[in-house]
């Protein structure tokens, strides 16, 4: 099992491509995603245009450890209630030490510098990255994400709840799909259909992959802890991308242009008809516009 330890924590990574000091990005999954949740396509249109790649579980998922500390839902909800008040939230670890966690990934594989990209919450600590390791981080990808501030970041209800409510185990494959289809359904319009097979496939890894819900309940956690980031994230000085659904239902579209109007020289680009998801079908279209702000990386003088 590819492995590197790091801070305390053991993290699983897959690597595509031929991986190279300053020519490598690290996908950053979101809340509870696991490596492989990354569409074959993206992938794919990245080592076509040269890069190499590498996918990974953040700590207290997937197959990387898990950290220590049981959380209940009322702790979820009070936690909530506090970012929504703007009050300090504690938790186990912040955002700044899943950042960490990828700067030390890198130096194990011997990477200096690289491409830092995640969605959601996993854009999240990409900007973190690019926050406090300016030296690293040649340039940022921040998808469906958002800054930590409450009055752009706070979504529809029903997509929150249909984040963070418990799961019972799947009983079988076609309720597993139909699972997951309601849950696409409730991150947005569902616009950009997967196949039948494509569902199926991730029905049996999350089958074989459960989640751990402790686990999942710290990084959001982490995700409240770090607070607002307005200050820190207008700092940004690399090349970025932004990339943000217009019908995204977890963190509104005003999330995405937020992100990008703070950080000089971003590009955004806006998804019509996209909730919060990155489906296979817009692999290829998110590897391009991201090998474009690659690009732009290498005739900036870092």
């Amino acid at each position: 099992m590819p492995a590197i330890t790091t801070n305390g924590v053991t993290l699983y990574y897959e690597a595509y491509g031929k991986l190279s000091d300053g020519g490598t990005v690290f996908l950053i999954p979101g809340l509870g995603m696991q490596h492989w949740m990354w569409p074959d396509t993206l992938i794919e249109t990245l080592v076509k245009g040269g890069a190499g790649v590498v996918v990974m579980d953040n700590r207290d998922c997937g197959r990387s450890s898990r950290c220590s500390g049981r959380v209940s839902m009322g702790r979820v909800f009070g936690s909530i209630g506090r970012t929504l008040t703007r009050r300090p939230v504690s938790g186990v670890y912040g955002l700044e030490e899943m950042a960490s966690d990828v700067v030390g990934l890198a130096s194990g594989l011997g990477i200096r510098t690289f491409h830092a990209a995640g969605i959601s919450m996993g854009g999240m600590i990409a900007q973190v990255l690019a926050v406090r390791y300016p030296e690293s981080v040649l340039s940022l990808t921040s998808m469906s994400s958002a800054t930590g501030n409450p009055r752009t970041g706070l979504g529809k209800f029903s997509a929150i709840w249909a984040t963070i409510r418990p799961q019972s185990r799947l009983a079988s494959e076609s309720e597993g799909v139909k699972r997951l289809h309601r849950f696409i359904r409730a991150m947005g319009p569902v616009s950009y259909e997967r196949t039948d097979a494509e569902k199926r496939r991730l029905v049996r890894l999350m089958a074989r992959n459960p989640g751990d819900p402790d686990g999942f309940r710290r990084q959001l956690l982490a995700l409240l802890q770090s607070g607002d980031r307005r200050t820190q994230v207008s700092g940004i000085r690399v090349p970025t991308l932004v990339l943000h659904g217009l019908s995204d239902k977890l963190l509104p579209p005003r999330a995405g242009k937020e992100t990008a109007d703070l950080i000089s020289g971003a590009r955004l680009e806006m998804i019509p008809r996209l909730g919060h998801d990155l489906p296979p079908a817009l692999g290829a279209k998110y590897g391009h516009l991201m090998l474009e702000n690659f690009s732009r990386a290498s005739s900036v003088k870092h």
